[in-house]
This record gives structure tokens, C-alpha cells and sequence, in this order.
């Protein structure tokens, strides 16, 4: 896995030396995502480069102990809808907004929105909290190897082939430890 630790571990430091290593371990799978999201060639070479210069711009935000593509993927992902919402495609769109606040015009006069509470009740909202404490607790208990892979594939959404790749194991071990992590969790939420 590369990161900024594991760089300057290495003896390289500096920002720009250790964002230019960075840039170059993870452009091709940028790439990638960004084509993924734009579908067209040019479009997916602007995206990474937006994506890129957003990230040098605030790279002193990064968390050098977290995966560096995570944070990359979510800079992309939001430059990538910032592009499209400025696009003349969403602008021609048939997506009108309308406030929650405001009335709606009809036939028979103005009708006021009316919207359904879904949210939690206390009691929920506390059950709820406790639950993820109790989560957040299990997973602090596990060995590195269980929850860094679990994390990356319960939480991040990263598939099997990533997780080989981001942790340098095989496949196979990725299986058995997300296997063997989740019967360890379910173990220690059984109560």
C-alpha cells in the first residue's frame, strides 16, 4: 500500500515529492474511476486532472494513515459532480427543485407539501448510537489484518481484487480474513 508513511519510511520527503509519488502510484486507477463516471476519453482526462489539482491543493487535509485512493475517490467524486451540475445537460434537464418551504401551484389552487416524518424516535436514535458503539468497539478488538480488510470491504465497498492489491495478499486470504472477520464480529454482537 502506498501512503505518505511508507514513503517517508522510505527517505523521501518533502510534499511535492511525496504527492508526485502519489500521483503516479494511483493515476492509472483514477483513470479509470473517472472514466467509469464520465464515459468518454477527454472527459475522463479532465476529470483526474481536476481531480488532481484539488488534491496537491489540499493535501495538507490528507490523512496520511488512511488509504490515499479513498481520499482521492472522494475528491473525484465530488469534482465530478460539481462538473456535471454546471454542464448544459443538467441545466436542459427536466429536474426542477422546489423548496419544502414553498407551495405548489394546481388546478384547484395552491397546495402546500406535505412530507412524511421518517426520522428515528429518541428511543431509536439511542439504540441506534449504542449499537454503533458496540460495532465500533468489535471492530477495535479485531487484529489489524481482520479490520483493515473488513473496513475495506464492508465500509470503503472496495472489491476482493483492491483489497488483494491495497493490502499485498492474494485473494484467497482476503476471502478467508473478511470471512473470518465477520464471524468474529457477529461472535462479539451475539449479546
Amino acid at each position: 500500500m502506498t501512503n505518505i508513511r511508507a514513503l517517508r519510511q522510505a527517505g523521501i520527503s518533502g510534499r511535492r515529492m511525496d504527492f508526485n509519488l502519489l500521483v503516479k502510484a494511483h493515476y492509472e486507477n483514477a483513470y479509470k474511476t473517472a472514466y467509469g463516471l464520465t464515459n468518454h476519453r477527454e472527459d475522463a482526462e479532465d476529470l483526474v486532472q481536476e481531480t488532481f489539482l484539488r488534491a496537491f491543493r489540499f493535501f495538507d487535509t490528507y490523512d496520511p494513515n488512511s488509504p490515499f485512493e479513498a481520499w482521492l475517490n472522494k475528491i473525484m467524486k465530488n469534482a465530478w459532480i460539481d462538473e456535471y451540475r454546471k454542464s448544459a445537460k443538467y441545466k436542459n434537464s427536466n429536474l426542477k427543485f422546489t423548496s419544502l418551504d414553498d407551495t405548489i401551484k394546481t388546478k384547484e389552487g395552491e397546495v402546500a407539501i406535505e412530507v412524511a416524518d421518517d426520522s428515528l424516535r429518541p428511543d431509536e436514535v439511542v439504540l441506534l448510537e449504542e449499537r454503533r458503539e458496540q460495532v465500533k468497539k468489535a471492530l477495535a478488538e479485531l487484529k489489524p489484518e481482520f479490520r483493515d480488510v473488513l473496513v475495506l470491504a464492508d465500509i470503503d465497498g472496495k472489491s476482493y481484487e483492491e483489497i488483494a492489491k491495497i493490502t499485498n495478499t492474494n485473494i484467497g486470504t482476503v476471502r478467508s480474513r473478511i470471512h473470518r472477520a465477520r464471524n468474529m464480529i457477529k461472535e462479539k454482537l451475539k449479546d
